[in-house]
């Protein structure tokens, strides 16, 4: 059967096998956005969840797929309560070009009548004091979010080791809280994803973000699952703890775990763009999916059209000769983008990732993958492998053993 692999402006046409594609999830029906909002699960519509005068904050996580659509569906029925002060706020770890093109989106939509603010993690000007958790630790998150009188979440939903599904206050903590605890939550992400995908037990902090979620009464959320073609493949909206058990419920449906036997020789993928960016952090995320399909010494073929990462730990990456050097290192002082830099290491070290992008060749050689000049080669691959599978979506599915 023809398959097309596309990420953004690269475009793959390949052939393969029937039995290499899996079952695609039925696509949306119209308007499930709408009707998600209209129907809210344990709670009333958005807009009988306020009263005027109150304050709102929409916090937004720039992967949710069509991230702006949803805002503007939000602010809608918002805006038949008189008075209410609205205000979008946006997590600070994505790249700041994306971040600026995002809020300057927003506004547009919105017609500017809406703040659109960036927290920064570094200025404690604008962090507040919550609560004290159950542990005693004292809880500091964005004034913005404590001074609320309602905050809504719109995230992407995606299966997490460390919090189990991603979305509603899993957006916000750590996200929005002190730079040392940011810091912290990324060595402990880290740890997880690497027990996880090696079978050992997974650390957790969904008990602490769900406490933290009840102390600051974070109400409704929207979870938006993320389709092969990286736009809206369908939403859950309500309580925070039910859009996003909803949306774990639907991700297991349509994005079942990996198997441990359910090996093959070569995988190939494309990641699709989100909200036009194409980020490393969901192309990690599907290399991992792939290496734990294919096991060691298989092949993973990646369409992904990437842009030349600016972070410390990938630029680290592209000029060292030893990757393995910088893992402890990375480990113990993580960077923002050292989840992108490790798991591309450890796949690397696994199994051969061979990238179609528009890179330069050199520089994904520097990174320890193998550039392919173009769709013929990937077709040669599929061609001369024994069991091939195609994955769509991959960043959405669980690359651990179920």
């Amino acid at each position: 059967m023809e398959v097309t692999l596309t990420s953004r402006q690269i475009s793959v046409q390949t052939v393969v096998p029937d039995s290499a594609v899996g079952t695609a999830a039925a696509p949306p029906p119209d308007g499930v956005l709408q009707r998600a909002l209209d129907a809210p699960l344990e709670l009333p519509p958005v807009n009988q969840c306020v009263v005027p005068g109150d304050r709102v904050v929409i916090v937004a996580d720039p992967e949710a797929p069509q991230v702006v659509d949803a805002i503007t569906e939000v602010h809608h029925r918002l805006c038949s309560v008189p008075e209410l002060s609205i205000s979008i706020l946006l997590p600070p770890e994505f790249g700041q070009p994306h971040l600026t093109h995002l809020a300057q989106e927003i506004g547009q939509a919105l017609e500017n009548a809406v703040p659109v603010e960036v927290y920064d993690a570094e200025d404690e000007q604008q962090r507040s004091y919550l609560a004290s958790s159950a542990a005693g630790e004292r809880i500091y998150l964005a004034r913005q979010l404590v001074d609320a009188d309602l905050v809504i979440t719109i995230s992407a939903a995606q299966p997490d080791p460390l919090v189990g599904t991603t979305g509603a206050t899993a957006l916000l903590y750590p996200r929005f809280s002190e730079p040392a605890i940011i810091a912290d939550f990324r060595g402990r992400e880290l740890r997880a994803w690497q027990n996880a995908v090696t079978g050992h037990a997974a650390e957790s902090a969904s008990e602490l973000i769900e406490e933290i979620g009840w102390l600051l009464g974070v109400q409704f959320s929207v979870s938006i699952v993320c389709g092969p073609d990286g736009t809206l493949e369908n939403v859950f909206c309500g309580r925070a703890d039910a859009a996003v058990r909803a949306a774990a419920e639907y991700l297991q449906r349509t994005r079942p775990a990996v198997a441990e036997d359910a090996t093959t020789d070569l995988v190939v993928m494309d990641v699709a763009a989100v909200n036009e960016v194409c980020s490393w952090r969901q192309f990690a995320r599907a290399v991992t999916v792939g290496a734990t399909l294919t096991g060691y010494h298989g092949r993973v073929v990646v369409v992904c059209d990437l842009e030349a990462p600016d972070g410390t730990a990938m630029t680290a990456l592209s000029r060292t000769e030893n990757p393995e050097d910088l893992e402890q290192p990375l480990m113990l002082e993580p960077p923002p983008d050292a989840f992108e830099a490790l798991q591309l290491i450890r796949c690397c070290r696994d199994v051969r990732i061979l990238l179609r992008s528009s890179l330069p060749d050199a520089f994904v050689e520097e990174l320890g993958m193998i550039p392919i000049s173009d769709a013929d080669e990937v077709q040669r691959l599929i061609d001369q492998a024994e069991s091939p599978r195609v994955l769509r979506s991959a960043s959405g599915t669980c690359c651990w053993p179920a």
